[in-house]
This record gives C-alpha cells, sequence and structure tokens, in this order.
C-alpha cells in the first residue's frame, strides 16, 4: 500500500479478445473535475486543448530514472493543472522526446483518482497524447526552379536541395517528395527525410543515390525524367506543404567511382534508402574487416520486430532488404552490431 492506497498485483491473465477497439468518452473539463464523474475507469478524452508544463513535468525521456512505478506530467487545460500519469516500462512514450514547454496536445487515458485528485492514466497508445501544434508557411529554395541536371561524373558529387524553414513551437519533421509532373503528391515517386533524421531544411543527396532512386524507377541510362517537387513540415499531427512546387529534370549518365574496387576503411551503418519509407527499404552497412554481424529493427517502444542474423561477414560493402508490410506507420529504430562495433538510426514508415 502507499498513503493508504492498495495496489492490486495480477500474477496471471487469460486474453480472451484482441484488437477490438477502444471505446473513447469524449468528456469537458468540468466532468473531469467531478469527483463523482460516471466516467471514471473509463477510457476518455479531453475536449479542451491541453498545453504542456515543461518545469514541473518529469517526462520519460531516453535514459530515464525510474523511481517508482511511474511518471507524472503535467498539463495546463482551462487555468487547471491537470496530472497525467505514465506507467513504467509499459507506455508507448517511453524514452520519447520531450515536448516543448506550452506545446498544445489533445490528451486521451483512463480517467482516475489519487486520493482526491483527477488525473489520466494512459500513454499506452501513440495517439494518447496528440499534438496539435501548428506549423507555418514556408517555401522552396534550391535547387531553382526548371532546374535540369545531368547525374554524369564521380558518384560521391553532393546535390544540395535547401527550402526556409517552418515556424512552429514544436520539433518539425521534414520531408521532400518528388513526382510525376501531373501528380499530386498523395503518392509520390520518391520521398526522402532531410538531413539530421529529418531535423534540418537540407537534403544531401549524391550523384550516386540519385542514379540508384531513377533506375529503381525504371529509368534507363541516358534517358532522363520529368519532375515536379516539394516538401512537408509535420509537427505532431499537423502536415503543412511548402508554398511552393517546383519543376526539376534529372537524367542519368556515366557514374564514376574511384573507390568501387576499394574496401571500407571503418565500420558504417548508413541510413536506409529510402526513407520514410512504405512497405520495403533497403539497409546497408561496411565492414573494414570480419565480423560476426547482426542487424535488429525495433519500434519506438524497444520492441523487436525484425532480426536479421548475417553471421560472419568477411570486408566489404553489404545491404538487407527490410519488409514493413506487416507494421504500421510510424518511427522504427534499427541496431546494428559487428564485433564491438554498434551502431543505430531511425526510419519512418508512412502508409
Amino acid at each position: 500500500s502507499f498513503s493508504g492506497q492498495v495496489q492490486i498485483s495480477v500474477d496471471s491473465a487469460e486474453v480472451v479478445s484482441t484488437g477490438n477497439d477502444v471505446f473513447v468518452s469524449e468528456i469537458e473539463l468540468s466532468e473531469f473535475l467531478d469527483v463523482e464523474s460516471p466516467f471514471q475507469g473509463s477510457y476518455v478524452q479531453l475536449q479542451e486543448t491541453a498545453t504542456y508544463l515543461a518545469d514541473i513535468s518529469d517526462w520519460p525521456v531516453e535514459g530515464f530514472s525510474w523511481s517508482g512505478s511511474g511518471t507524472n506530467v503535467y498539463f495546463e487545460v482551462l487555468g487547471d493543472t491537470i496530472t497525467y500519469r505514465i506507467d513504467r516500462d509499459e507506455a508507448f512514450y517511453d524514452g520519447t522526446v520531450e515536448p516543448a514547454d506550452g506545446e498544445p496536445f489533445v490528451l486521451s487515458g483512463i480517467l482516475s483518482r489519487f486520493n482526491d485528485d483527477p488525473q489520466l492514466f494512459g500513454g499506452f497508445f501513440d495517439d494518447d497524447i496528440v499534438s496539435i501544434a501548428e506549423t507555418g508557411p514556408f517555401f522552396l529554395i534550391s535547387p531553382p526552379d526548371s532546374t535540369s541536371l545531368s547525374l554524369a561524373g564521380e558518384a560521391s558529387t553532393e546535390v544540395e536541395i535547401s527550402w526556409s524553414e517552418s515556424e512552429s513551437d514544436s520539433a518539425v519533421t521534414y520531408v521532400w517528395h518528388a513526382d510525376a509532373p501531373d501528380g499530386d503528391f498523395s503518392e509520390p515517386l520518391l520521398s526522402i527525410l532531410s538531413d539530421n533524421d529529418g531535423a534540418d531544411t537540407t537534403l544531401t543527396l549524391t550523384y550516386e543515390g540519385l542514379d540508384d532512386a531513377l533506375a529503381d524507377l525504371g529509368v534507363d541510362e541516358g534517358a532522363s525524367i520529368d519532375l515536379i517537387w516539394t516538401v512537408t513540415a509535420e509537427a505532431g499531427e499537423t502536415l503543412r506543404f511548402a508554398d511552393d512546387v517546383y519543376s526539376l529534370t534529372l537524367s542519368r549518365g556515366m557514374i564514376n567511382s574511384n573507390e568501387s574496387d576499394l574496401l571500407p576503411q571503418k565500420f558504417t551503418l548508413n541510413q536506409n534508402y529510402p526513407n520514410p519509407f512504405n512497405p520495403t527499404t533497403k539497409i546497408s552497412y561496411q565492414l573494414p574487416n570480419t565480423a560476426n554481424v547482426t542487424l535488429k529493427v525495433y519500434d519506438i517502444t524497444g520492441r523487436e520486430v525484425a532480426s536479421f542474423n548475417e553471421g560472419r561477414k568477411t570486408a566489404g560493402s553489404y545491404s538487407v532488404s527490410f519488409d514493413a508490410s506487416n507494421l504500421s506507420s510510424g518511427m522504427y529504430i534499427y541496431r546494428l552490431e559487428a564485433g564491438s562495433f554498434s551502431a543505430t538510426r531511425k526510419m519512418m514508415l508512412i502508409k
């Protein structure tokens, strides 16, 4: 017991049904605060906007030091401070980035009480704490509209795509999209996360990477393709397109690589391509010497969803294809272990 409260620990339980929809009751703040609320013990959603209070919250960021069965984070709703209880080691939000102070959210969870104080108990689903932060307008910068680019020369030659910043009170994720001239970007031909895992307002590509992408689209060597491109900015559940759409013509030329016959000089885990992806993507890595290799994929909660036991590999460059057909949209983490070397990267599945 704790402060007169009794906690019941269940040793075992039988699962009789799974995959059912959870009924959510939409309630107002007054119903949340009511000591005799008929919604106690029910899964509810607050209708009013809740703003995050960073100064008094203990958000379970990666490496968080737990001191009990859970942690409390706090939000302000119509001038009242309410408690949101995130369960230890079980919640979707364990190890995630803390929201910005004042960031607006829609909250869902189980209405419960600690003594006479109401609280929401949840965080078990990715839409329990949904950001409704807005993103400001932004525009494309380079390459300029109607650019024609011939992919001929060194494979490592870089092409930088850039745009202005979208103002927001929360973290913004940028994705570059390319589509056919008559497309509307609902199903773009290419979608690639910007530099720094989507945080930067630039995307750096190489001739080799672009050439591989065109080959995957069925563009023959020496041929060209006309495209239109733009960028999306996402903050929470808000998605905004750039104010512009530019045209771009890419031609496949002769790509030269002075490093094709050389062995890698260091262990490297590359960013998957394409990223974001749906439903397949390639993960590549390099080994400077022979090593036992394991590559695993985890969801944001740390649950393993795929494993590639590559075994003992000699020095060289390798890639594996990851199929996420049976997984839901969201951020995933992949980790390479090769001998004493280990590295992790993030990738985004968008269906």
